[in-house]
């Protein structure tokens, strides 16, 4: 076969595979060029989840008809100009790529009309074959839709998943938007239904309270930082948490939504200790640096960065949010004293809360104090070889500890062979509960208690729905929901689980039931929820029953639920 020359139809076709992965993928390209564009409102309407239409509407700046033709040729850009700009890049979106990569793989639309002239102009195109150019009456500012996604790729369309799915990660794209920028107006409309409205804000706390709801019903927001990068964090209390990161954790860089590993493992390292293990806590964090510090063109889709100097930020972040944390709870009952010494390296920085009942000038310096020593520490994981029980490979086991006593109604203290354990009471009471769940699931369905006063919920309407059409699969898992004039009633839960908070329950719920979930993670989620709730002083008798029951629960690890530490560890522990 011989060597040939692409048509441009193809070649836009195949950059389309790199920009546009699924509508969700068009919603953040647009709405990301209309907050470069200076908009102060930005309306994003949706059909059938986005697959038979996206349509994104702004009051920004607009375009003239030459640069209205021109943002539709492959490598066309107004936000770099030279290679240089590559490193210093501080708007939201620069690839050329977007609006051609869309207009080739859907019948799209471009109305435009430039601030201060009188006419607009709007360009038709068919997968990428230019169709009309004309003037018309249009608002100041830029429409851009784009019907059929994959009209004329159906290799590409049959990976489309279903209607909820495809709304989920629409959602999503706008709410991750929406969140960074409080000073603009967001609406999301699906089927001529708001499913989003978010007014403008005065700061980055009232949008996270407007966008996530009870998540954030307490939070905090908290500024810290040092001469060469700052943190703004919006946090609510340390009991509010998530089985995923998913929905609940938005990690920003200059004002880009990323999801970039060492700011997570940086964050989960913080919070350690007052998290528990395998859940991830509700926040949203906005880190600035200088642009020639961080390289955002790493990948295609635009949410993972490089950092020039990756351990500066993650100590940064490491530490910051550490004592974010322990101001938190220092004021509240002492904590487990168990773990390394070594003392965070000196990086001096200062933090200030936004919260209302806090000074608005007081600042607190968090260069490392001579008092360190004493300060709370609070349970660490081992760093070096843990402990191993004396029994055959994979025949540890539970009832082989010996109880020693139990803190904070939380965690377990035993022993064995001269070494010390640590077993998290929640994890323990979530395996019982999720195997209880499990087996009287396979036997034909969830027994439930109905609730003498039925459960009101006020939920997005994206979740709203997610229940709704799930009401009956729920209902076998032992919960019954009814969907009333817009809030959510729930009348029954799992005779098995004891404490629930419902709108927390569901909302997690809808977030799986959206990406189609099997019905085994929505029972982790029930039990996990539960579970969190479960700190109470037990005998120990109990204690050792529970520990026991662990050794029949299918698919416990003894190794994931235990935390042990050698006498050598415990001695350097202690000398400290």
């Amino acid at each position: 076969m011989s060597v040939r020359i692409l048509s441009d139809k193809v070649i836009n076709q195949i950059a389309a595979g790199e920009v546009v992965e699924r509508p969700a993928s068009i919603v953040r390209e647009l709405v990301q060029n209309a907050l470069d564009a200076d908009a102060s409102d930005i309306t994003v309407t949706l059909r059938d989840g986005g697959r038979a239409g996206v349509s994104v509407e702004d009051n920004g700046i607009g375009m003239s008809r030459t640069d209205a033709l021109m943002s539709i040729e492959r490598h066309a850009t107004s936000k770099i100009t030279r290679t240089e700009d590559l490193n210093e890049i501080d708007t939201l979106g620069f690839r050329g790529e977007a609006l051609p990569s869309i207009a080739a793989v859907s019948h799209f639309t471009l109305s435009t009309r430039e601030r201060g002239q009188e006419e607009g102009h709007r360009i038709s195109i068919d997968g990428g074959t230019l169709r009309d150019v004309r003037p018309v009456g249009c608002p100041e500012g830029t429409r851009v839709e784009a019907k059929a996604i994959f009209y004329n790729l159906p290799a590409r369309q049959k990976f489309l998943r279903r209607r909820e799915t495809e709304l989920h990660h629409c959602t999503e794209a706008v709410m991750r938007e929406a969140l960074i920028h409080p000073g603009t107006r967001f609406v999301l409309k699906h089927e001529r239904r708001d499913l989003l409205s978010a007014p403008k804000a005065d700061s980055l706390q009232e949008r996270a309270q407007q966008l996530l709801g009870s998540l954030m019903r307490d939070a905090q927001e908290t500024t810290f930082g040092n001469e060469q990068m700052t943190a703004t964090l919006v946090y609510p209390p340390s009991d509010v948490h998530r089985p995923t990161a998913a929905g609940g954790m938005y990690l920003y860089v200059n004002g880009r939504y990323v999801r970039d590993t060492l700011i997570r493992r940086a964050i989960l390292d913080a919070t350690r200790d007052v998290i528990p293990r395998g859940r991830y806590p509700v926040l949203v964090l906005h880190l600035q640096l200088p642009a020639n510090r961080v390289d955002v063109n790493a990948s295609p889709n635009k949410t993972e960065v490089r950092f020039h100097e990756p351990l500066t930020v993650s100590e940064f972040l490491k530490i910051g949010l550490r004592r974010v944390w322990l101001s938190t709870t220092a004021g509240g009952s002492p904590r487990l004293t168990l773990g390394n010494s070594g003392r965070p390296p000196a990086l001096p920085f200062e933090v200030h809360s936004n919260d209302s009942t806090s000074a608005p000038e007081e600042r607190v310096s968090l260069a490392p104090q001579s008092e360190e020593r004493t300060a709370i520490r609070l349970v660490e994981e081992p760093q070096e070889d843990e402990v191993e029980l004396n029994v055959e490979e994979g025949k540890a086991r539970f009832r082989d500890l010996t109880v020693l006593g139990q803190i904070l109604g939380r965690f377990i203290i035993c022993e064995h062979e001269d070494a010390l354990f640590v077993v998290d009471q929640r994890q323990v009471c979530a395996a019982l509960l999720l195997m209880t769940l499990k087996r009287h699931h396979r036997s034909g369905g969830v027994p439930s208690q109905r609730l003498l006063l039925p459960a009101r919920v006020r939920l997005p309407q994206t979740s709203i729905d997610a229940i709704s059409a799930s009401k009956d699969r729920l209902s076998v898992l032992g919960i019954e929901v009814e969907h009333l004039n817009g809030v959510l009633a729930m009348r029954a839960i799992p005779a098995a689980l004891q404490q629930l908070e419902a709108g927390g329950l569901l909302t997690e719920l809808a977030q799986a039931l959206a990406i189609d979930a099997p019905d085994a993670h929505l029972l982790s989620i029930m039990a996990e929820h539960s579970a969190i709730r479960s700190d109470i002083a037990l005998d120990g008798y109990s204690l050792r029953s529970m520990l026991a029951a662990l050794d029949e629960a299918e698919g416990v690890a003894f190794e994931g639920l235990v935390r042990s530490w050698s006498p050598q560890q415990l001695d350097q522990l202690f000398e400290s």
